[in-house]
């Protein structure tokens, strides 16, 4: 009786782990549709089917979103006209094996611009690079501007220590909170504060893709979220104290 017992418990095992594993399979594939979708919708000329791909995207994207109030009118196209007032941030999300992203940001009083990025995977391009090759990106993404800080995830300890070496630059290591993150960024969505100029296809993309974790409570998918997450570190390190703080968002810890 024990052996059979040990058996059936052995089976529905099995069971719960093939099903939990299809559900995985299921759930990377239709990632990778939508990622699909959102490339050729991008490199897509034809206006007729641009409109019809976007209506498809946007109506499949919505279930679970993250920020499903991002839309294209939150979308800069050709020059942008800044006024005198910025301050210029840099914002990483550190990777080696991962995606490395960062962003560059004319931040006013108003809103924040997101005017150009870099963002490299080395899975893709099949080549990791060190970090001399990624810090010598960042000063090609500054270029002559002044730098008020570079924002860097915490734990991205050896860029960190870079970026100091080099001496042009003053790091701010980025206060990380996950949840209360996405919803003062989801409020600067809504009032129209984040901004991004068309180039910055990295983090386009990501807005597309990033999305709840159905399965889980109040946690988000580790996937297509390397541009969300240097986003969120700029919002919950100086976002919040000054736009967030002007339309009356949550500033708290």
């Amino acid at each position: 009786m024990g052996a059979l017992k040990d058996a059936g418990i052995r089976s529905l095992q099995d069971n719960l782990a093939a099903y939990d594993a299809a559900r995985k399979q299921e759930e990377k594939q239709d990632a990778n549709s939508l990622k699909s979708l959102f490339d050729a919708y991008l490199n897509t000329k034809s206006k007729a089917k641009r409109e019809r791909m976007l209506k498809e995207f946007s109506e499949r994207r919505l279930e679970f979103a993250a920020y499903p109030n991002w839309s294209d009118r939150y979308v800069l196209h050709g020059d942008i006209r800044l006024s005198q007032n910025v301050e210029w941030y840099i914002a990483i999300d550190y990777g080696t094996i991962n995606p490395f992203s960062a962003g560059l940001w004319a931040v006013s009083p108003r809103n924040a611009i997101r005017v150009a990025e870099y963002y490299y995977n080395s899975k893709e391009e099949r080549t990791m690079r060190t970090d001399e090759e990624h810090y010598a990106a960042l000063e090609q993404l500054a270029g002559d501007r002044p730098i008020q800080h570079v924002i860097v995830d915490p734990s991205a300890a050896s860029f960190i220590e870079c970026i100091r070496r080099h001496g042009r630059f003053t790091v701010r290591k980025a206060h990380n909170e996950v949840l209360p993150g996405i919803s003062r960024t989801a409020t600067l969505i809504q009032n129209g504060r984040i901004l991004i100029h068309e180039s910055c296809r990295g983090i386009l993309r990501e807005f597309a893709l990033y999305r709840w974790d159905d399965k889980a409570t109040d946690k988000v998918i580790k996937e297509n979220d390397h541009c969300m997450d240097e986003l969120r570190y700029l919002v919950n390190t100086v976002l919040r104290r000054t736009i967030l703080a002007d339309i009356g968002g949550d500033v708290h810890d």
